[in-house]
């Protein structure tokens, strides 16, 4: 990492910015964003338009122009959203650490009969990252969902474990 950057910024890595296009002119805070690519030594994004990769990790744009998957990335009124253009679909479930909970809780996602079922709405939810805290003596409880890039946290929690899972991501054929 280079001396004074932040390693979630445009200045780093361009893979956390977007830039919004609006009748084929960028938005000028998108502009200020490429002058200081550019003042920083960087990758040139002149007359490139550059989209947030549409997976799971980073899908939307935010109105500031930053990747990522949260509401205030994916539901702004000037937010992009190109998870339409893949289909996320569940690779791999399993527990990821007994007798745990998660570190940040991000959203209690309902009552689930497994922790396989709460995954698949997990899954679609832009608030959770890719791991959950389930009880099975008491599913009463809800599934919660950990906040993106978020671990487990510490503690012992006799009653709860958390599961993580994998995704596959199919680029969707436009019609």
């Amino acid at each position: 990492m280079r001396a004074g950057v932040d390693a979630g910024s445009c200045a780093y890595d361009l893979s956390f910015c977007c830039l919004h296009v609006f009748q084929d002119r960028v938005v000028q805070y998108a502009q200020l964003a490429i002058e200081y690519s550019q003042n920083r030594q960087h990758q040139s994004l002149a007359n490139t338009v550059v989209e947030c990769t549409p997976g799971f990790d980073a899908p939307c744009c935010s109105a500031l122009g930053w990747c990522g998957r949260s509401a205030e990335h994916c539901k702004c009124e000037m937010c992009t959203d190109y998870r339409d253009k893949v289909k996320i679909t569940m690779k791999r479930f399993k527990l990821h650490k007994a007798k745990r909970e998660c570190e940040t809780i991000s959203a209690d996602l309902g009552e689930f009969t497994s922790p396989e079922d709460c995954a698949a709405v997990a899954l679609k939810d832009a608030e959770c990252g890719k791991l959950l805290m389930y009880s099975w003596n008491y599913p009463n409880w809800g599934c919660r969902c950990c906040a993106p890039d978020t671990p487990e946290a510490s503690e012992e929690k006799m009653e709860w474990n958390v599961y993580s899972f994998d995704v596959r991501e199919e680029p969707v054929k436009e019609a």
